[in-house]
């Protein structure tokens, strides 16, 4: 009796990654990129977490100053609050787009598995070696 081969399914492979980071990458058995995707999201979202709580510092210290009257420092510390929020922004763009490609991978990845299995032990044609070969040509 012959073992079936691990075939995951690509909607299982899809929601693992939209659920957890690499889990999409794991359950395809692709270690080394589900601690890659880990690795990549959580420190995304770390970034993320460091420039909400910078923003929330400074508008702090900006009520402060208002409160002492110092307009002008007061006027810098909320600017200097914007480019943290805006960088924060910057953050949740790149984890979108982050979790987007991961789950694209994970689901292309499981789709691909089978037809990789269609190929495994399909012998070259007779006179032929494994050799590349690649062409070039130019049409003027």
């Amino acid at each position: 009796m012959e073992a079936t081969p691990f075939r995951p399914s690509p909607m299982g492979a899809f929601w693992r990654s939209a659920a957890v980071p690499g889990w999409g990458q794991l359950y395809n058995r692709r270690v080394v990129r589900a601690v890659l995707v880990s690795a990549g999201r959580v420190t995304l979202a770390a970034r993320l977490i460091e420039k909400q709580r910078l923003a929330n510092r400074l508008e702090d210290e900006a009520r402060a100053l208002e409160l002492e009257g110092m307009i002008s420092a007061r006027d810098a510390k909320w600017r200097e609050r914007n480019r943290a929020l805006d960088r924060r922004d910057d953050f949740i763009w790149w984890s979108v787009f982050a979790l987007t490609l991961s789950i694209i991978d994970a689901y292309v990845d499981a789709a691909l598995m089978e037809f990789n299995d269609e190929f495994e032990g399909v012998d070259e044609r007779p006179g032929e070696s494994s050799s590349l070969k690649v062409g070039v040509g130019f049409t003027f």
